[in-house]
């Protein structure tokens, strides 16, 4: 809650996407007070102009001060200190997402962020999420530099806002009268000596009579921490039960193995242990690497007595690096021959690809075709599943405040806001390529090829997936199919 004193009650801009005009009309209380004595009150989350400093609202502000000792460099940092504040998206529980990673956004109360309404300066800003994703503010696009303090707003506010600020409001307000050269620089790294970070920043700021006009770059990296770094994140853990009931916590292993797994036996033929199986936390990351530029300005200049003008730019450009989670795991049957979906592939046990030891074992089984049976296989000659994502972020505000008289406010301005994401994905495969690459012969002079001869032409080879290490770069090359994504 902020004081200024005015013949005005306390009031608040009601934010539009687009154009948006705004007029309140001061409470009867406040027309009726001294004016010696009147005082403006700004309360965030309410466009009713009020001379008392009371509100049902609960609200939390964060100031500058308690920003600066926290050392944060982002946005985000800085919400998720405070107890109502919850990460929806951030660089450690986004690791395991190919779409959102990298994203920094806030949830009151857990209750999403789609129902947590983001403001600078009153304002709506633009989301940074993929549309197929939904909607939230990309913290990372706000510099902290110039952030004055921070409220929150605790209650619902979809009276006032919509739909979107069911969980509540966080308004962020930016310093409107910086004046100097600020520049800030931070280095760090954890105590394990990794995830090192670094941060710069150089505001700019000029007052002059009537108004106010700054400027600030900075650059932020952040190098993540792999999930291999942490004893307690080295392995997935699950808990159990023992043969009385009692549960106890032990190592969870996938049963997608980089020797592939077919009815209970290793893809080579020999028998499929517990020492078989494949640790996924040896691919992924516990914090995800960043790296963030931005530039940002803004103007405020009065008019008149009465008038005012601003404007707000902010631009800004994350991207992830080697954010990476354990390559594919292949379902060989309903993956590629599409079995669960009525396909009509499969692979015979007498293909030139299946291992001796492993046809004797299936027909012992009774088992003529692999489509008759599970076969999976971690595709661990692809790589890791790999996210290498960058978004640009813009964003631009202009208005003008009318304070018309004693009794009325008037605040039109407008927004205009984008956000591009461009994503490249790695480990993807093309199933139809695959089914091709897994039919094979013999031509005749003891190789393998692919039996479709327009796709020999295309550099079809065989798809070995019978052993650890028994895909071919070749066949690689030929399966492989890298997933870009824009929105």
């Amino acid at each position: 809650m902020q004081q200024n004193r005015s013949f005005l009650g306390a009031s608040i801009k009601l934010a539009l996407l687009g154009a948006a005009t705004t007029m309140t009309l001061a409470a009867p209380q406040a027309m009726a007070a001294d004016d010696d004595t009147v005082e403006r009150i700004e309360v965030t989350g309410s466009r009713i102009k009020r001379t008392d400093m009371e509100t049902t609202v609960p609200i939390t502000t964060l100031t500058r001060e308690d920003i600066a000792q926290t050392g944060a460099i982002n946005v985000a940092d800085i919400l998720n200190s405070s107890p109502v504040s919850i990460a929806a998206s951030d660089q450690s529980n986004s690791a395991f997402s190919t779409t959102t990673v990298g994203l920094n956004t806030t949830a009151l109360r857990n209750l999403g962020q789609s129902r947590t309404l983001v403001l600078v300066n009153g304002r709506r800003f633009v989301s940074g999420v993929d549309p197929s994703t939904g909607y939230a503010v990309d913290l990372n696009a706000i510099p902290t530099s110039m952030i004055e303090r921070i409220d929150i707003l605790k209650s619902a506010s979809s009276a006032v806002y919509g739909s979107d600020a069911v969980a509540g409001v966080v308004n962020i307000i930016t310093r409107s009268d910086f004046d100097g050269v600020e520049i800030s620089a931070q280095a760090g790294v954890a105590g394990e000596g990794d995830r090192k970070t670094k941060t710069i920043s150089i505001t700019s700021g000029k007052d002059w009579s009537g108004g106010n006009a700054w400027v600030s770059l900075g650059y932020d990296d952040d190098d993540g921490i792999k999930a291999t770094d942490r004893d307690f994140s080295s392995q997935d853990l699950a808990v159990y039960l023992d043969d009385d009931g009692n549960e106890y916590i032990d190592a969870l292993y996938s049963s997608y193995p980089p020797q592939g797994r077919v009815n209970g036996y290793n893809a080579d033929g020999t028998p499929f242990t517990a020492d078989g199986r494949f640790n996924r936390a040896s691919y992924r990351q516990l914090v995800t690497p960043l790296e963030r530029k931005y530039a940002a300005a803004g103007l405020t200049q009065e008019i008149n007595d009465d008038v005012s003008f601003f404007t707000e730019i902010n631009w800004n450009t994350t991207k992830t690096k080697d954010s990476t989670i354990e390559p594919t795991p292949l379902d060989v049957v309903n993956d590629i021959w599409l079995q669960d979906r009525n396909g009509s592939g499969g692979m015979s046990i007498n293909s030139p690809l299946v291992p001796d030891a492993l046809r004797n074992a299936l027909a012992a089984d009774g088992i003529s075709n692999l489509n008759e049976t599970t076969f999976v296989r971690r595709l661990v000659e692809f790589g890791a599943r790999s996210t290498d994502l960058e978004r640009d972020t813009v964003r631009i505000a202009t208005g003008v405040d009318w304070q018309i008289n004693d009794e009325w406010a008037n605040q039109t301005y407008l927004t205009w806001g984008r956000t591009d994401q461009f994503q490249e994905n790695g480990g993807q495969m093309n199933i139809e390529r695959a089914a091709l690459a897994l039919d094979v012969m013999d031509d005749g002079n003891g190789n393998l090829v692919c039996v479709n001869e327009d796709a020999r032409l295309q550099g079809c080879v065989p798809l070995n997936l019978f052993g650890e290490g028994t895909v071919s770069q070749d066949a690689v090359d030929y399966v492989r199919a890298p997933a870009k994504a824009t929105g």
